[in-house]
């Protein structure tokens, strides 16, 4: 819609010399309430459709588009048109303003009506604003923000709650860790030694003693860790529950049996240079020593995983693998295996039937759930002894309390 609009000044013919008077002005200001009756008229609006040619209007619906204002407590009124063609808005305004100084002049007898703003013709809608199109796209945005964000919850189906990994695996889940919010920092994986009283050194504990309070009367010395992906927190997670056996006066030993992308030798900041796939092609019995490092950590040592191997499965399978559990079994109280995740390696399922425990290790937002039914279901398979699963990278109020170690 376009506006147009024409002002107009109600002049009286006046006998006084020194001009118009109070009076007269007075009088017109009362008059124009019947102008304004006038200018709307069906007289007057058939008068400017005719002369327009506006063949398809009729009196009544043009009389919707025009508007009459006296300016202030002038003598002057303000005629406005608001039509759906910005040059006949203002051809109507114009017609308008004749039409009705016309009729002034045959009731009244006198020519009082003068023009005092000519109608222009509008240079762009009046029925549209900044603050129209803000709103505007500030709402379909709005709107398809909300519609997105449904359609992520509605098809995410990775894991978010204890309840929901119970229900889906049928398995316990033994606890969760809070997400580590600093990732470049020296030593930020060896949290529970760092900072023993942070959210995520609790975390552990309970997953430590519900472990132990899970296998009364079983014994739990040899865990494996595993999960269905990368990115999980596998590796973060076996250290530090490592960490936290050996800070109960357990004598723990951690072994990396990733041999593919091991990284408990950056954890620990250790050498990777000799490891585990170095001791399986030794003398293991007599020579496997040589191969355990004491970390800075009391009671705990690492089997760091060694040199990239071709054949990681064909060594965890080994008679040499086989003899290395029953060593380590007599010389730690703990021994946690950090192995690759499920994701069509069988190096996992090989250590499985090496250990007394296996602990799932899932991440929140991440895993998905139908992805974590399947790395159960392989483990079952080959009746692996679950312990339970581990949620990590949960969303909790890490910062407020651990913020002033990563400071």
């Amino acid at each position: 819609m376009y506006t147009s609009s024409t002002t107009y000044v109600l002049i009286s013919d006046s006998e006084d010399e020194d001009g118009i008077t109070t009076n007269e002005v007075t009088l017109n200001e009362k008059l124009i309430a019947t102008y304004t009756e006038i200018i709307k008229s069906r007289n007057i609006m058939q008068k400017v459709i005719t002369r327009l040619e506006l063949e398809e209007e009729k009196p009544s619906n043009l009389a919707r588009h025009v508007s009459v204002e006296q300016i202030s407590t002038s003598s002057m009124i303000r005629i406005t048109v608001t039509y759906k063609d910005a040059e006949m808005s203002q051809k109507i305004a114009y017609r308008i303003g004749r039409e009705f100084s016309k009729e002034i002049e045959s009731l009244y007898k006198m020519n009082n009506i003068s023009m005092i703003d000519e109608p222009l013709t509008p240079e762009g809608p009046s029925n549209s604003s900044n603050t129209k199109e803000i709103i505007v796209i500030n709402g379909g945005g709005l709107v398809v923000s909300l519609m997105i964000i449904f359609l992520i919850f509605y098809f995410d189906n990775t894991v978010k709650t204890s309840e929901q990994v119970e229900d889906k695996t049928k398995i316990a889940v033994l606890g969760s860790i809070p997400l580590v919010s600093k990732k470049n920092e020296k030593g930020k994986d060896l949290i529970v030694h760092n900072n023993p009283k942070s959210p995520i050194s609790e975390g552990v504990r309970t997953i430590r003693t519900n472990l132990q309070f899970s296998s009364m009367g079983k014994d739990i010395k040899k865990i494996m860790i595993t999960s269905s992906m990368p990115e999980e927190g596998k590796s973060f997670t076996s250290a530090n529950l490592a960490i936290a056996f050996a800070q109960d006066g357990h004598k723990v030993l951690v072994v990396d049996c990733d041999m593919r992308k091991g990284r408990m030798h950056r954890i620990f900041e250790m050498s990777n240079g000799k490891g585990l796939s170095n001791l399986l092609i030794d003398d293991v019995e007599n020579n496997y020593k040589k191969y355990i490092k004491e970390t800075k950590i009391e009671n705990l040592s690492l089997l760091p995983s060694g040199m990239v191997p071709p054949n990681p499965s064909e060594l965890l399978n080994s008679e040499a693998n086989k003899k290395l559990m029953e060593v380590l079994d007599k010389e730690y109280d703990y021994i946690i295996f950090d192995c690759v995740p499920l994701n069509g390696l069988p190096d996992s399922l090989i250590m499985s039937n090496f250990v007394n425990k296996v602990i799932i290790v899932c991440a929140s937002k991440i895993t998905p759930t139908d992805l974590l039914k399947k790395t159960t279901n392989s483990l079952q398979n080959v009746d692996a002894d679950i312990a339970g699963i581990v949620i990590n990278k949960t969303n909790a109020n890490y910062d407020k309390y651990y913020g002033h170690y990563y400071g």
